[in-house]
């Protein structure tokens, strides 16, 4: 047989069965030159299989009857729910039968109704079979409705709810939010390393509700076109909140000795006009790291895991290789003196270790085995 070519249907010569009895049948192919035979894949949605039923005068086939069967439980709605802003919705997720794999999305109902008012973007979700997960959805809902109570629900694909209703509040207050304070983080503005350009800022909500990342674009002196951009991790700010923010990254094309330009955006909208310019460095690498015994790292050589501690509580941990690409970004409370970092997915190498406390920026060098 031609690749792109097949069957859609095939006749089985019932003199072939001899033998009464219940059958499982499956697709397969023989390949004659090999005198082997091969499993035919199945998409996960077909039916994996036929039963068949074998007498002496008939053969009688039926499918199997595998639906997934699973269920959606606890869940929330861990953000505020405004207009055309990010909201996140967690829920534990228990297949019991085959595989589920289907697009779903939230939806917005008339309350007591199964009347659809507005849809957020569907998410693959892919449950094995007999698995359990938790379920972490983002989205946000750009049909503007009426303040006021709503349910929200889990769509199949299909349309059919797959989730309990979970009565929320919807507002349609627009987010308004002021930058204060981005600067460079770097203390030295007229040698930043090309692997470590750090910004700082801080972040006040006046109305409404953020839940967003902001981007930095880098701009060569003189020039409209951004040259590199890096994220924050996400913000989250109610109204009159203010909450501060970081952005590291890497401009490892960028020119030795040449200056940049710094602007913060949101999606394409310039937040800052005053500019934020420093000189473009070497990168960060061995003899940058610093020997200071107010930080320790062990086990070092390190396998799986290493333990940094400081002297004051730490904010911030990230990993580089020498190139400059960061490895690992650590999610930090900034609470604790002591952090666990599991590196065992990292290739074997050297690694700078870079550890932000409350009062100063350590550099380590990291051998993982």
């Amino acid at each position: 047989m031609e690749a792109g070519y097949g069957y859609s249907t095939y006749e089985i010569n019932s003199n072939q069965i001899t033998v009464t009895g219940s059958y499982k049948v499956y697709p397969a192919v023989y390949i004659e030159d090999t005198k082997t035979w091969h499993d035919v894949l199945m998409p996960i949605y077909n039916t994996p299989y036929l039963n068949l039923t074998a007498t002496p005068a008939t053969l009688s086939f039926s499918e199997p009857d595998i639906a997934s069967d699973f269920t959606i439980s606890d869940m929330k709605l861990e953000t505020p729910l405004f207009y055309n802003t990010t909201f996140t919705i967690t829920a534990n997720v228990e297949n019991r039968g085959r595989e589920y794999y289907d697009f779903i999305s939230a939806a917005l109902l008339r309350t007591g109704t199964n009347n659809v008012l507005a849809q957020s973007e569907s998410m693959l979700l892919d449950v094995p079979a007999n698995e359990t997960m938790k379920l972490n959805y983002t989205s946000k809902f750009t049909d503007k409705l009426m303040a006021g109570t709503y349910d929200l629900v889990l769509l199949s694909s299909d349309g059919e709810i797959i989730s309990a209703r979970l009565p929320v509040e919807y507002s349609t207050a627009s987010t308004e939010i002021t930058i204060n304070d981005f600067k460079l983080a770097n203390e030295n503005a007229n040698s930043v390393p090309m692997n470590d350009i750090r910004f700082t800022g801080s972040l006040t909500c006046k109305s409404g509700f953020f839940n967003n990342v902001l981007t930095v674009a880098l701009f060569a002196s003189g020039s409209n076109s951004s040259v590199a951009a890096f994220n924050t991790d996400p913000i989250t700010a109610k109204a009159g909140e203010t909450v501060t923010f970081t952005a590291t990254g890497s401009f490892l094309n960028g020119t030795v000795g040449s200056t940049y330009l710094a602007y913060l955006f949101q999606n394409s909208t310039q937040l800052t006009r005053t500019k934020v310019s420093f000189t473009l460095a070497k990168p960060l690498g061995i003899e940058d790291i610093t020997d200071d015994g107010g930080c320790t790292l062990y086990p070092n050589p390190a396998v799986d895991n290493v333990t940094i501690s400081a002297d004051s509580p730490i904010t911030s941990v990230e990993l580089f290789t020498f190139n400059g690409s960061q490895a690992m970004k650590q999610a930090v409370n900034g609470s604790s003196t002591s952090i666990d970092l599991n590196v065992s997915s990292l290739p074997q190498g050297i690694y700078i270790v870079r550890i932000v406390t409350g009062n100063k920026t350590i550099t380590k060098r990291l051998i993982k085995q």
